[in-house]
């Protein structure tokens, strides 16, 4: 359990007291014992001399330390025990976080390896960031507990903190995912400045920065789906961004991949974006497009090509942001020739949940009407739920397996005409097996089998007998109709045509 406490409190709680023993052998070889092995057993008080420290930013539990006298870990309140005049080392597993002398308060800026370290310092900030990103419940401001089975599958086992750490941040939180399943969060250098600055006192104001500024912003864009998922940010040693790695987390495995080109001259990233749609028996697809940053490397603005009545066209979306730096608002404008962007094509307003994720949407069109209401909820595991339009009377539901991978989702439509149900079926690898379609105002069905060859079969039911079959040859590369069965009200065969590559008739058989 974890527990908050003020510095003061921390200042004057701790009251340090000695016992003298008459017997020199005695005395000799009690001090050679650790007193984390001793100080819990019932009469035995810590001996002369020895004193006992706390690790904060916040006050840290589960952080491995050794003295010349002591080792052990730090309890729920951050202390640690030491001798007068001693070096304390701490770690986190065989991660070595930094040394200092031993005392009352020590802090991520006390062990920096640089004289002379700040707030500002990039070494204090990654020390500060790894403690918080490691943080079980990801909430530092109740403490921060490091977890020792969390530790335990943490295959680095040394980093240079004067370097930057964000793309060892993502590896350490997919690692500790797939190996444990703890979903830790993410807290970039700078933030976890601020948060160490508020702990300690100290007046901080972090400088505009990609991690700071535009990984927020961005990854809210690109994860507005859902909230289940790891993200993974590589940097030249010129500190700009190169490549994001998003990984859903039920199956965890790669999504979606970016890879970035700065331009420096206009302040933009050119983009490429790699997407694996598991969804479709393993299709992978790329699109490309510009985000331009503000002079703090906010995200302001996203131009792509959009398929219109005469071609491609251009459009510039303009990005409104709340204070968590999530995206309230997009306008959607079309570049004509010269490069303005006058004519809105679509304008879209977003609500989050205390954990970002999107629960409604609202879009409206040129004149600014209201043409859709989009009404989600989620999982406790960050997937959604339920997807509906207020304006239509549609709604999609999502139904997923004990280890949260989809199973099922269920598309239900209803107007004055048309009522139907929609239900898609995926494999433990959620790999789509079947499509149903159901019109349920003339009572047809039709359903679509797959597997990872494509198209197995196509079949057709009216009031729920069987009418149509048709078998698809399974060479991936040519996924062709091989014949089609035909059935009487009965459901039973009448006749069957044959195909060839081509799609031309070859043959009827009649029974």
């Amino acid at each position: 359990m974890k527990f908050l406490y003020s510095m003061q409190l921390f200042r004057n709680y701790f009251k340090f007291r000695g016992i003298l023993f008459s017997l020199p052998i005695f005395l000799s070889s009690f001090y050679s014992c650790s007193t984390d092995e001793t100080s819990d057993q019932p009469g035995i008080e810590e001996p002369i001399g020895s004193k006992t420290g706390i690790f904060v930013d916040s006050p840290v539990s589960g952080l491995r330390y050794e003295t010349e006298t002591y080792s052990g870990f730090t309890d729920e309140n951050g202390k640690y025990n030491y001798e007068e005049g001693e070096t304390v080392t701490f770690y986190i597993g065989d991660i070595k976080l930094g040394s200092a002398e031993a005392s009352e308060e020590l802090t991520p800026i006390s062990i920096a390896s640089l004289p002379g370290a700040t707030l500002e310092t990039l070494e204090v900030q990654n020390i500060a960031a790894l403690l918080q990103t490691l943080d079980l419940d990801g909430n530092s401001s109740n403490g921060i507990e490091i977890d020792q089975e969390v530790v335990e599958n943490l295959s680095i086992t040394e980093i240079d903190f004067t370097k930057s750490i964000v793309q060892i941040l993502g590896e350490i939180t997919l690692e500790v995912f797939e190996n444990t399943g703890s979903e830790l969060k993410i807290v970039y250098p700078e933030m976890a400045a601020v948060h160490l600055s508020q702990t300690l006192g100290i007046v901080f104001e972090p400088k505009a920065s990609l991690t700071f500024n535009f990984l927020p912003t961005f990854t809210n864009y690109f994860s507005e789906l859902n909230k289940a998922v790891n993200w993974i940010h590589e940097f030249n040693e010129e500190g700009m961004i190169v490549k994001s790695s998003k990984y859903e987390k039920f199956p965890s495995r790669l999504k979606e991949e970016f890879t970035f080109i700065y331009s420096p001259e206009s302040n933009h990233l050119k983009v490429e974006k790699k997407t694996i749609n598991y969804y479709q028996y393993g299709k992978e697809y790329t699109s490309t497009f510009n985000l331009y940053l503000d002079d703090d490397f906010y995200l302001k603005e996203i131009v792509s090509g959009s398929i219109a009545t005469d071609g491609f066209e251009d459009v510039r979306t303009i990005i409104e942001l709340n204070e968590n730096k999530w995206i309230t608002s997009l306008v959607s404008k079309i570049i004509r020739e010269g490069g303005e962007a006058t004519e809105v094509r679509r304008i879209r307003d977003f609500v989050y949940n205390s954990e970002g994720f999107r629960t409604e949407g609202r879009s409206y069109d040129i004149s600014g009407e209201l043409t859709s209401v989009i009404i989600r909820t989620a999982t406790e595991f960050g997937e959604i739920k339920t997807e509906g339009n207020e304006e239509v009377s549609d709604i999609i539901q999502y139904f997923y397996r004990s280890d949260n991978t989809l199973e099922k989702e269920l598309v239900q439509y209803e107007d004055e005409n048309i009522k139907f149900e929609h239900t898609s079926e995926y494999d433990e690898n959620e790999a789509i097996i079947s499509y149903t379609r159901k019109n349920l105002i003339d009572n047809r069905t039709t359903v679509r089998y797959y597997d990872a060859r494509g198209t197995l079969s196509f079949e057709v039911y009216k009031f729920e007998v069987l009418r149509e079959k048709t078998y698809y040859n399974l060479d991936p590369q040519n996924n062709y109709q091989l014949k089609t069965e035909y059935f009487d009200e009965n459901g039973s065969l009448i006749y069957t045509v044959y195909f060839d590559q081509s799609g031309d008739v070859t043959d009827t058989i009649y029974e």
